[in-house]
């Protein structure tokens, strides 16, 4: 990620104003500071789960908080978390999809937890797709489709393998996006 060396300077100083935005794009909603339980805020991300290196792990990052007076039903909702200090351009921290947003008990605040896209769209049943496809076709060729046909956005880039080609093996009844990803 590219930041600019002022937003660097600024996050570096103890005495910057650091603002935490969170807004959910489909009800155009923005969470006021003031309803933000503080210190509840957690991110989890990471490559592998075990121990030994699994190098197409596809985990999931999982965003949580607790936030108060929230009266809107948010769960399935896309969410947009970003910071930014005094002035600064904005960093994005999370872009994900609400799974949970229960309130707490005698509570007037919601504990908040998102997952990304991936958790979401992983499990998706691409049977269907897999047996439509015309083979043999490139890896990068079915990577494409399968990610234009489950609606995860992916950078432009070529991978190693990306030219080989692959026959169709089988005619599965069912098949998880996430399988055909790994």
């Amino acid at each position: 990620m590219n930041v600019l060396e002022e937003t660097k300077i600024a996050y570096q100083d103890t005495s910057s104003n650091k603002t935490l935005k969170i807004y959910f794009p489909e009800i155009d909603y923005t969470v006021d500071k003031s309803q933000i339980y503080q210190e509840t805020m957690n991110i989890e991300e990471s490559l592998i789960e075990s121990k030994n290196i699994e190098f197409v792990g596809c985990i999931s990052s999982i965003f949580s908080i607790q936030i108060n007076g929230i009266l809107q039903n948010i769960k399935g909702q896309k969410i947009e978390v970003s910071i930014s200090a005094d002035d600064t351009e904005e960093i994005p921290l999370f872009n994900g999809i609400v799974d949970a947003a229960e309130r707490q008990t005698n509570r007037n605040y919601k504990k908040i937890t998102a997952y990304d896209e991936l958790y979401t769209k992983g499990n998706i049943d691409v049977a269907g797709w897999y047996n439509g496809l015309v083979f043999p076709r490139t890896i990068k060729d079915t990577r494409d489709s399968l990610f234009t046909y489950i609606g995860i956005e992916q950078v432009d880039i070529d991978l190693p393998n990306d030219n080989i080609e692959i026959n169709k093996e089988y005619a599965p009844t069912t098949l998880k996006a996430l399988s055909v990803i790994k």
